[in-house]
């Protein structure tokens, strides 16, 4: 109900005139977080909001006035000063509850209400005004709160419900689904926080037709406000379990079986809004939101979030404001709100279980808070189930509050779940632990819940079986769904059936049937005897330390009613026989009738096994490289080392690495030779495995030369040749050979060896001679020469050197062949005159020493072609 500024400004000046007789009787309290000199703005208060609660006699005299919105002005004074406030409304902070208002009533909740003012009016002057008025007993500022952020496919992303890597850490919700509930409708849970995606096709069949917006004070939540936060909390709950859709719930129940999980109530209190271009939260009554869901069947209230002590909105909290948090206590009206959804929920007016209610009062649960710090709130508040966070491997979240206050520990990190618009997304915070703990309460109910289980019953096996031992201090205990669940019940376990043993050598596998007892419930756990003396194992009382000559093991069951558990025993002795029987237990150690009692036989220890995957005779070239891999097991899987003896220094042993083993020869490391080297594989109990590899390392055989390299009579600068290596050279033993190239005038030609080629390129106009050496790995070699003549096409000859002293080199084409020289004097005497063998690579060498110095004429024919040319003889 809201009232004119003018009717509101009238009444209260009214009730002014008409309560001052009780002031002195009633105590007055303003409730304010203190606000930081020279602050503007203080983030840590909602702004325009004050929570204001009534004397009895103010209630009595303007209660109906109130709700007709009728009241008549007698000060002008009072309405100045009101006027100078901006009041906008003013509503009962918890409407009228129908067959629940006497109740109301009875709890003073009738007289609180919600004044907006404007927010341009400071929080602590507000406060003070309306304090000053005869008859309003307490004044609260709204305090700013933040969010503390089976055929499933993505439950494998779930490591919450199932940690692989770490399977201590998880919540152990597993053996719950497979063998008691995944949930039950009737149990009703608020998710007081941003409004639920109800539209989500992994939420949808689980939500509630009830919910409640605390913003727009309507019994419906609008999908398109919606919340990322809400939703994902949402999800952690009660996300549909075996849908084929997205991920699965801690109490989602089982579509394929047609079982709803637990209902989600959506409580709005916080949703995100558009202004000025930037993203902004508007928040709700917390109060309002938390009272509601308590009177519309809700019995576990859900709360990820916490009162916000970043006063100056810098996103960090500075020494001053984390000393604040440190002192921090619940507001009076949420300490109201919380205290009324424990005693009432699941109540009728009088405070009787609800018929169809399965649990009489109600569970709050509150995320401990995202500060790093020892304190959270509302979440240190007494009544209220506190939750720090942990990452995947047991370790305290960085970001979780933490201390005395704390009463369990969950998944926080990289928890993956809903979010709005059908998707989902990872996020972290102790905002993602605490729905872990309101999804197990839920389970719990769901199982446990009917008439006469209460909250008290449901808080004690929550926090009696909570794992301290696994998380540091400060964090509670590890909630154990199973544990939980199991707690206080006295159910007898059935007999465990088909118990079998599976003999290895020294070691037996015993496996059985996990069985139900007559409700349908399996045992938590199990007890296996074992021993030499059937009448030992047979009189074996479990619930006694283990008798002599027996020997005892415990396993948790893992597996569904009619599916096989199994244990192993080790280091049993070698052909001996022993008697064994199974006995069930429950969680609180009543054990079930024992297994009838089954005999079996140890038998002689077997070796090692070796594989390779070599066979026959080993024999390499010396410039081989030979890797023998290795399979090395044990038949009864006992423990195995290995010894490596080297047969040369060819051979090394890579050593054994998870049954596997190479051992490798390099045949240049050793000359040539018939080698041993030895394996030994041996289990700890001395039972060994030789294996002898024997190779033979063959002489080498040097390279051959297959030919000797034609000349090469080159006329164009820049031309390249190429000689094909193995047309020159051949290795006997089938190795890849190294080439190497040497040149008297690497100017003249450029040489390259690569692929077994080599390859030449004419820089320059002369000649060169070539050598190429074919080297193998043991460093014998073969090589051939040849040269290389570079020069222009117009020249046919060639006669050096010029002068001369003793002899003349007349070259001539690129094959040898007869050239005819004659020389003459200049007098007209000859000097020579004859017939020659030449060549441009094996040029003439004509004798001219005993010649007088001076000019002669030189005159040779080639080929049909005659040329004369002088030279000076000194």
């Amino acid at each position: 109900m809201k009232i004119n500024n003018r009717n509101f400004l009238s009444l209260l000046v009214l009730l002014a005139s008409m309560s001052c007789a009780k002031e002195d009787v009633l105590e007055k309290v303003v409730d304010e977080p203190a606000t930081e000199a020279g602050s503007s703005i203080d983030h840590s208060v909602v702004p325009g909001i004050a929570f204001v609660e009534f004397s009895d006699e103010m209630i009595a005299l303007v209660g109906d006035d109130l709700s007709q919105g009728k009241v008549v002005t007698r000060s002008m004074g009072l309405n100045q000063a009101l006027d100078e406030l901006g009041i906008k409304s003013i509503e009962r902070a918890f409407p009228d509850a129908g067959e629940f208002e006497p109740r109301h009533r009875k709890a003073g909740l009738h007289k609180c209400y919600i004044i907006e003012y404007s927010e341009s009016v400071a929080v602590t002057r507000a406060s003070s005004e309306l304090l000053s008025i005869p008859g309003v007993e307490r004044v609260e500022s709204q305090r700013a709160v933040v969010p503390a952020d089976f055929n499933d496919p993505s439950f494998s992303s779930q490591w919450g419900l199932y940690n692989i890597s770490y399977p201590q850490y998880d919540i152990n919700v597993v053996p719950v689904w497979n063998n008691y509930t995944t949930g039950d409708p009737k149990v009703v849970v608020a998710v007081v926080d941003y409004g639920i995606d109800m539209s989500h096709p992994d939420l949808k069949d689980n939500c509630s037709a009830t919910n409640y917006s605390s913003i727009d004070h309507v019994a419906s939540v609008k999908v398109e406000n919606a919340g990322n936060h809400g939703t994902h909390v949402a999800g952690i709950i009660a996300a549909v379990n075996n849908n084929g859709v997205g991920i699965r719930g801690v109490a989602g129940g089982d579509a394929a079986k047609g079982k709803k999980g637990a209902t989600l109530m959506s409580c709005e209190i916080f949703r995100d809004y558009a202004e000025g271009g930037k993203t902004k939260t508007k928040q709700g009554s917390i109060p309002t939101a938390i009272i509601w869901a308590a009177d519309h069947g809700a019995v576990i209230c859900q709360n990820s979030w916490s009162y916000n002590y970043d006063s100056n909105g810098d996103g960090w909290l500075d020494e001053t404001e984390k000393a604040k948090a440190m002192r921090g206590e619940v507001g009076y009206w949420d300490k109201r709100a919380i205290d009324y959804f424990i005693d009432h929920a699941g109540c009728d007016k009088d405070g009787n279980q609800l018929p169809d209610s399965p649990m009489k009062g109600g569970l709050v649960v509150f995320a401990a808070g995202n500060d790093n710090i020892g304190n959270g709130v509302p979440s240190n508040y007494d009544r209220v189930i506190a939750v720090a966070a942990l990452n995947s491997n047991g370790s305290k979240a960085n970001y979780s509050n933490y201390g005395d206050f704390v009463d369990l520990a969950a998944p926080g990190t990289g928890i993956y779940s809903t979010v709005t618009g059908g998707g989902y997304r990872n996020m972290n915070g102790t905002s993602m632990a605490c729905p872990h703990v309101s999804g197990v309460a839920a389970l719990i109910v769901s199982m446990c819940g009917g008439q006469g289980f209460t909250n008290d019953m449901l808080k004690e096996k929550l926090l009696k079986t909570r794992r301290a031992d696994v998380v540091s201090a400060g964090m509670g205990g590890l909630v154990d769904a199973m544990a939980a669940l199991n707690y206080g019940e006295t159910f007898k376990p059935g007999k465990a059936g088909d118990v079998k043993a599976a003999v290895r050598a020294n070691s037996v596998d015993i496996s059985w049937t996990s069985v139900a007892n007559a409700d349908g419930y399996p045992a938590y756990g199990y007890k296996v005897i074992c021993g030499k003396d059937r009448s030992l194992v047979e009189n074996a009382d479990p619930s006694k330390n283990t008798a002599a000559g027996t020997f005892t093991r415990s396993v948790l069951a893992k597996a569904e009613v009619g599916s096989t558990e199994k244990i192993t025993f080790r280091d049993l002795d070698f052909s001996s026989t022993y008697y064994v029987k199974v006995v069930g237990y429950s969680y609180m150690n009543v054990y079930g009738e024992p297994s009838p009692v089954i005999e079996f036989k140890t038998v002689v220890n077997n070796p090692p096994v070796i594989k390779s995957d070599v066979s026959g005779d080993i024999v390499l070239r010396s410039h081989e490289k030979k890797v023998i891999n290795l399979v090395i097991t044990d038949p009864d899987r006992h423990t195995i080392t290995a010894d490596y003896q080297p047969g040369s220094p060819a051979d090394t042993f890579s050593g054994l690495d998870k049954g596997e083993a190479t051992i490798t020869i390099n045949a240049p490391a050793a000359g040539p030779g018939t080698y041993t080297a030895t394996l030994t594989a041996t289990d700890n109990y001395g039972a060994a495995t030789t294996l002898a590899i024997t190779y033979t390392i063959l002489a080498n055989n040097p390279p051959e030369k297959i030919k000797d390299a034609s000349n090469l009579l080159i006329h164009n600068l820049g031309e390249t040749f190429v000689l094909k290596m193995n047309e020159y050279f051949n290795d006997p033993d089938g190795e890849t050979l190294e080439y190497d190239l040497s040149s008297t005038d690497p100017q003249t030609v450029r040489l390259v060896s690569n692929g077994g080629n080599v390859f030449g390129t004419v820089l320059k106009y002369g000649s060169s001679a070539i050598v190429v050496k074919a080297t193998d790995a043991a460093g014998s070699s073969a090589e051939i020469g040849f040269k290389v003549l570079a020069r222009e096409a117009s020249v046919e000859y060639s006669a050096y050197p010029n002068p001369v002293k003793d002899f003349l080199n007349i070259g001539t084409g690129p094959e040898l062949a007869e050239t005819h020289v004659r020389i003459v004097s200049q007098t007209g005497r000859t000097a020579f005159d004859g017939t020659v063998m030449a060549s441009a690579f094996e040029p003439a060498r004509i004798d001219l020493s005993g010649q007088a110095p001076g000019v002669y004429s030189v005159i040779i024919r080639i080929g049909g072609k005659t040329h004369t040319f002088a030279v000076v003889k000194r």
